[in-house]
């Protein structure tokens, strides 16, 4: 009966079946537990290293980078040199998915202010530099944006200031002119020690633009700061001479000789009047001046004209560009495509050219001052359709790029050709908005020379490993950029070399856990053949019989890992109770989160199921005779 009972208890049906090989399996490890608390601490001293090591890595690495992360100061590009940038290359840049903010700079020599207590001798140098709302390198350093009259003061400058937040302090700033104004300003914070190691000044774009502006000489209205306002200079693309006798070819070198000119040489009168639609008596010798890159200015048609002194020379100064004139009139208003020629020539050698007589002054190889309404006049083509228009408008140059608005120009008379003839000096300042900003003022009724772009910026990447690939991008536009590159690299490093250490020694150890588990389980099926062969005799499944090891093995893995886990939290607290110095502050140099630890234990067991294959496989094959056999 005792018999039968135990085959009825070792072959149950249904559920129960898939039940018996784990009881048996939990019953025999409660049975030997000495065996299975020295088999929990082997997995535990394999897993708890591994575990040390991967807390570590995870710990340290990671309190590094989020220093990096936190710190818009690892993140932050400057340009290495001072180059123009115009509103729509800022534009570009804040558009990108990697860049988290961008703003213009001013230049280094506008940059730097007096600052001190109004009222006080004692005043110190600090460097400006423009913010806006967003900027990562106030908002995470404990300060705000600077509003409109407010400023943020680095660390270094408000210990030298003796100043805090809510301080009135006074700005000084002074241009070459010996000129000074003054502007109160409130301290809106004061950043960690941490953001900006140099005694700065943070204020907003506005102010520091309109500094920049009062630096160059020009008045700032807004703000009551006097000054001048820029008229542009002329500026030429190439120049035409016209001699009564030509030149020996010495002094025809001569005239690309610290002239500004790069080549020179004589030209026919027919290319002359395909160039300039201007016919010549044949006695004149014309040369053609010309220069590579760029352009040059009025100083060099003067060194020109000394080199020329006595000839009897005219020089036809000359601009590239396309241009186009609008005139309105009764019957409405017209667009004309037109060629331009600048010409201003003295009355005499002009005669003596065969020129057209302008109505205009005479342009001047010398820094003259010239009466904007002067030349504010034109000689319009005779074929041109522009009806009873008594003013017409002209645009010259790349207008995409920024460069003249549109001028209003009294139509002075008309005149046989296809060309429109303006004043040289007109000519020049327009070239001159190629290059730089020049729009026209009704209210000043003139020209006027506006800001140039900015010369700088100050750039945040997103995240700390996007600012390699900006500075190679940067790069490629030829831009060249300090960047904390050497950290970031150190921070990658550390984190491959410690990643290659972990494995190894995570190799290492899982390998001899295996190997461990294996031959122990497999040795504990060795040891208990006649007991399982007994258990096979009395009925038992060959799936109870598999499970048998698989359960001891997952069961012993699973305290193993248990013990393990607990042996690492006290473990890490006692390494970062210990070991705190350097680190940012809330980090830890130890540490795994909960969805790594359970993780490591789901792959613990899992490593240990595959190891008890090998003796489940045995356990199977186990003859039941074994049992009668050593009976």
């Amino acid at each position: 009966m005792t018999g039968a009972a135990g085959i009825g208890t070792l072959t149950p049906r249904g559920k129960r079946a898939w039940l018996l090989g784990p009881a048996l399996a939990l019953a025999d490890l409660r049975h030997e537990w000495v065996l299975t608390a020295c088999m929990t601490l082997a997995v535990a001293a394999v897993m708890t290293p591994i575990l040390l090591l991967l807390g570590l890595k995870h710990g340290t690495v990671e309190a590094y980078r989020t220093r990096l992360v936190q710190d818009p100061a690892f993140r932050g590009l400057e340009p290495l040199r001072s180059r123009e940038y115009d509103a729509r290359w800022f534009e570009r840049m804040a558009q990108r998915p990697d860049v988290a903010y961008v703003v213009p700079n001013i230049l280094r020599g506008a940059s730097s202010v007096l600052l001190g207590r109004p009222g006080l001798e004692r005043q110190e140098f600090v460097d400006l530099l423009p913010t806006t709302a967003n900027d990562p390198l106030i908002a995470a350093n404990g300060a705000r944006p600077p509003a409109e009259g407010e400023g943020v003061l680095s660390f270094a400058a408000a210990e030298k200031l003796r100043a805090a937040a809510g301080d009135v302090l006074e700005m000084v700033i002074e241009r070459r002119a010996g000129e000074t104004v003054r502007a109160a300003l409130t301290v809106a914070g004061v950043l960690d020690p941490r953001a900006d190691p140099i005694e700065r000044l943070y204020v907003p774009f506005a102010l520091a633009e309109d500094i920049e502006t009062f630096r160059e000489g020009k008045a700032v209205p807004q703000r009551g700061w006097t000054g001048t306002t820029p008229v542009p200079y002329p500026s030429f693309d190439r120049a035409y001479l016209l001699l009564p006798a030509p030149l020996s070819p010495a002094d025809e070198a001569r005239l690309t000789l610290g002239t500004g000119f790069t080549e020179g040489g004589r030209i026919d009168r027919a290319e002359l009047a395909a160039e300039l639609g201007l016919t010549v008596p044949a006695t004149e010798a014309v040369y053609r001046l010309r220069v590579a890159a760029g352009a040059v200015q009025r100083s060099s048609l003067g060194t020109v004209a000394d080199q020329l002194r006595g000839r009897g020379a005219l020089i036809l100064p000359q601009a590239d560009g396309a241009a186009e004139i609008t005139a309105t009139s009764a019957a409405g208003s017209h667009r004309h495509p037109v060629a331009v020629v600048g010409l201003s020539p003295d009355p005499e050698p002009a005669e003596r050219a065969g020129l057209p007589a302008t109505p205009w002054p005479a342009f001047s190889s010398r820094n003259a001052e010239v009466s904007f309404p002067s030349i504010a006049q034109a000689l319009v083509p005779s074929g041109l359709d522009i009806g009873d228009a008594g003013t017409v408008e002209l645009r010259f140059g790349n207008l995409s790029a920024g460069g003249s608005a549109g001028v209003p120009l009294r139509v002075a008379g008309r005149i046989d050709g296809d060309r429109l003839i303006v004043p040289a000096d007109l000519l020049g300042m327009l070239r001159t908005g190629v290059d730089r900003r020049v729009v026209y003022d009704p209210e000043r009724r003139g020209l006027v020379l506006a800001k140039a772009g900015n010369r700088g910026f100050r750039l945040y990447a997103a995240t700390i490993d996007d600012v390699e690939p900006l500075h190679r991008a940067l790069l490629e536009e030829g831009i060249d950029t300090v960047a904390q590159l050497g950290e970031i690299r150190k921070v990658a490093m550390l984190d491959r070399g410690l990643t290659r250490l972990f494995w190894l020694v995570a190799v290492v150890g899982i390998a001899g856990g295996i190997a461990a588990m294996v031959s122990s389980l497999y040795a504990s099926v060795q040891r208990k053949r006649k007991d399982l062969g007994m258990m096979r005799l009395m009925g038992m499944r060959q799936g109870a019989m598999f499970c048998f090891p698989m359960c001891q093995g997952v069961g012993i893995a699973g305290m193993g890992a248990a013990l393990a886990l607990g042996a690492f939290l006290a473990l890490a607290r006692v390494i970062n109770t210990s070991f705190t110095l350097g680190l940012p502050p809330g980090s830890s140099l130890c540490h795994l989160p909960a969805g790594h630890l359970a993780l490591a234990s789901v792959i613990t067991v899992t490593v240990a199921a595959a190891s008890s294959f090998v003796a489940g496989l045995f356990a199977i094959r186990i003859d039941p005779a074994v049992a009668l056999r050593e009976a």
